[in-house]
């Protein structure tokens, strides 16, 4: 609790609660504007619909929103060499730990204030399908799941090297790649860590060209999946820490 609390000090100019708050207040008004003129038909579906769209949404946003949190939390002590000093004082695995963790607070944030966001809109708007709360359930954890496995990785480029401009690049175009990856098979999509929103998504859609309607309907879990993405994810903070312990200051 300590460190956690130096972190907090540390970044207490670089605004970060206004920084993250305002990339998620994006995503939420794009929500509100998909739902501002709702059809009978989404109106029947909008649990589903909205658990469809936040996730297509998070494909595009978190991938930024991550970059831009690791790399203001990380940069903080690249000048003036002052990571060799925190170096100094303390084990190196417990800094790359212990930022990993206050990023993470703020990624469980976002996710609350979308699944927040997301009830009261479908209770305003009377969605006419069943609520089921253990769709958010899942939906929290999915998604908490992907962004930690890119946090992880994200966290590493901007610890590893000091331009912060090669870890924001690479948040921008995962994002570009969590995007594409949805029009590309399984397989390929497996390769690509941003893919993993839409890999994972709990909601799937059926469109029928000939009269424009779209069917929203639940899928089953991925465990397969599941157990390759959390695998993933703990060869790519165990791999990133390493690569931190050994970087020379």
């Amino acid at each position: 609790m300590i460190l956690l609390y130096t972190e907090i000090l540390k970044t207490r100019r670089k605004k970060l609660p206004v920084l993250i708050l305002s990339l998620t207040l994006t995503e939420l008004l794009w929500g509100l504007w998909a739902f501002s003129n709702s059809s009978n038909q989404e109106l029947a579906q909008g649990w589903k619909c909205i658990v469809y769209q936040f996730t297509i949404l998070n494909c595009i946003i978190l991938p930024v929103s991550i970059a831009v949190l690791a790399s203001r939390i990380c940069s903080i002590e690249h000048p003036g060499n002052a990571l060799r000093l925190i170096k100094s004082l303390m084990p190196s695995s417990k800094i790359f730990d212990i930022k990993f963790l206050y990023s993470s607070l703020y990624i469980m944030l976002i996710l609350i204030i979308q699944i927040s966001f997301m009830i009261i809109l479908g209770n305003l708007k009377h969605f006419e399908d069943a609520f089921s709360m253990r769709i958010f359930v899942y939906y929290f954890i999915f998604n908490m799941l992907v962004s930690l496995t890119i946090l992880a990785l994200q966290q590493t480029l901007s610890l590893i090297f000091e331009n912060q401009i090669i870890s924001v690049s690479v948040g921008l175009l995962g994002s570009f790649l969590g995007l594409f990856s949805l029009f590309l098979s399984n397989g390929l999509s497996k390769l690509i860590i941003w893919a993993y929103y839409g890999i994972l998504l709990l909601v799937h859609m059926d469109w029928t060209p000939a009269d424009r309607s779209v069917i929203y309907y639940y899928a089953p879990l991925d465990w397969q999946n599941i157990f390759l993405l959390l695998f993933i994810f703990l060869v790519t903070y165990s791999g990133g820490k390493a690569l931190f312990i050994r970087k020379d200051v």
